[in-house]
């Protein structure tokens, strides 16, 4: 018996050896853990262009000058204004404080969450999918946020939160598969996810949808427990808790009230679907509360069909021309089509109330569109490195936004004459030259329309007379939506400085109107 073993530990040993057995077996695990490299190498390649943009999106300069107060001491939503929850503002000052106004660090932060958050998939879908079905969703998901398709490599709330809402419904989709006799998947799991949703809520209030479809689904899971969907929601509470009693306390409730909530209800009247268009989203959470508790018992990726349905019915909700609020519902939707079976005739029918909820929000959320300006931009910058050999500057893509030369020239020129240190009121939608200048905002929030949504454009007009500035800057744009600036400029300014679309306007009879500098 003695020989025999240590015979067989012997062939063990030289088949271990040989080229065709173990060693082929090594060599193929080693080949199929670099293959996911593949997904990030993609995502990295197409947001290469994206550090080379120009100042252009108007969204961004409005949150950074926010920033910039905040930064300087003042107070959210009572001295510094802003429509969103208060982790967009606080994330923006670190770039901020990192690289200033870089365009580079700036896209650097929403590279660092679509990473966050196509690790998140790539970690979830190995479990729900198998690997060749996740690595193909993990590669559609890197060109889907790589490419600005969706404007996902802007600092907007809809890129930042990707990465904890990714996480949070990954740890759920997972524990919709594990052995709940674990501690892990006992409790601490619904910690995680609840203080990621409740992180996403403080970056997007929207994003309150999410976290409930999230509740939803661990409601009516037959393997998730009591227990943790009450851990979960208390997760959620005490994240946001920790955000908004602090600046109710600061800002006062009336303040808050409005700018988180208040100021949306003029803004989703001016956009509503219509009628028709809240008849198809009743219809379609009818048919998604039914298809969940049809496949509650199915294969654990029903859960993503919830998860893409909640993303895809805030952006129908909202109905408005803008890419980037479909970009949350990108991750759900990848790891929902991955897991479809490739001959159509056997799509599940357990799925046929979700797939038809799913596909009348995505009718109705289509509205948001793709950005076709920003993807043909990009193809020139590609195009342009491939046949030069050399990485492109950011003036390839100065055709983003007419506005992004002129702001760089206006600022430039108020910085060479002094004139950044005046006081200075820039009269237009674009809140660049703010920031590119160095110039405080004295207006109650920079973009000039949110001025004008706060107080009329009658006040909006007198605080700017009562201010009197000596440096009023406005865009083409800008005066032609509202045009009660014209009265003011032609009275008592005189232009020293165009470049379409800006034009900026000195006081008459100021110091700096002859030329000196001076204030």
């Amino acid at each position: 018996m003695a020989s025999l073993q240590v015979e067989m530990k012997r062939r063990r040993g030289t088949q271990a050896q040989e080229p065709g057995a173990g060693g082929s077996m090594a060599g193929r695990r080693r080949r199929h853990r670099w293959v996911w490299v593949v997904p990030f190498v993609l995502y990295a390649l197409a947001r290469l262009p994206s550090f080379f943009e120009p100042h252009w999106y108007t969204d961004e300069a409005g949150y950074l000058t926010v920033a910039r107060a905040v930064m300087h001491g003042r107070v959210l939503y009572s001295q510094a204004w802003t429509n969103k929850p208060p982790l967009q503002i606080w994330t923006l000052t670190v770039p901020l404080r990192l690289f200033g106004t870089s365009e580079a660090g700036l896209h650097a932060l929403t590279f660092l969450s679509g990473l966050v958050a196509l690790v998140g998939i790539v970690w979830a879908g190995r479990r729900l999918l198998g690997r060749v079905r996740a690595l193909v969703a993990a590669c559609a998901l890197a060109l889907l946020l790589g490419l600005p398709w969706f404007d996902a490599e802007l600092v907007v709330p809809e890129s930042l939160l990707l990465a904890p809402v990714a996480w949070a419904w990954a740890l759920l989709l997972v524990r919709l598969t594990a052995d709940a006799a674990g501690v892990w998947w006992r409790w601490a799991w619904a910690v995680v996810a609840g203080v990621l949703a409740g992180m996403a809520i403080a970056y997007q209030q929207t994003e309150l949808a999410g976290a409930v479809a999230l509740g939803a689904v661990m409601l009516i899971s037959p393997t998730v427990r009591w227990r943790e969907l009450a851990v979960y929601s208390g997760a959620v509470a005490a994240t946001t808790a920790a955000w908004l009693v602090p600046s109710l306390a600061l800002a006062g409730v009336g303040a808050v009230r409005f700018a988180l909530v208040g100021f949306y209800v003029g803004y989703a009247a001016s956009s509503s679907p219509g009628p028709a268009g809240y008849a198809l989203l009743a219809l379609a959470a009818i048919c998604l509360a039914a298809g969940a508790l049809v496949a509650r018992r199915s294969a654990p990726v029903w859960g993503a069909w919830v998860w893409a349905a909640a993303e895809l019915g805030v952006a129908a909700i909202a109905h408005r021309p803008y890419p980037h609020f479909l970009a949350p519902a990108l991750a759900p939707a990848v790891l929902t089509l991955a897991s479809l079976p490739l001959d159509p005739r056997r799509f599940p029918v357990r799925y046929a109330g979700l797939a038809a909820g799913a596909v009348i929000l995505t009718i109705l959320a289509g509205v948001s569109g793709a950005d076709a300006k920003v993807v043909q931009a990009y193809g020139g910058w590609y195009g342009q490195a491939v046949t030069t050999g050399r990485l492109p500057g950011s003036s390839t893509l100065d055709v983003l936004d007419q506005r992004a030369p002129a702001d760089r020239a206006v600022a430039g020129f108020l910085r060479e004459y002094g004139l950044n240190r005046c006081r200075t009121v820039v009269w237009s939608s674009d809140a660049w030259v703010y920031l590119l200048a160095g110039i405080p905002v004295r207006l109650r929030t920079a973009p000039i329309y949110n001025d004008v949504v706060l107080q009329g454009e009658a006040r909006t007009l007198a605080q700017v007379e009562a201010l009197d500035p000596t440096v009023i800057v406005v865009s083409h744009d800008a005066v032609a939506n509202w045009p009660s600036i014209e009265g003011l400029l032609q009275s008592r300014y005189q232009l020293v400085f165009s470049m379409y679309p800006d034009q900026v306007y000195v006081r008459t009879g100021s110091p700096a109107a002859d030329g000196t500098g001076s204030c």
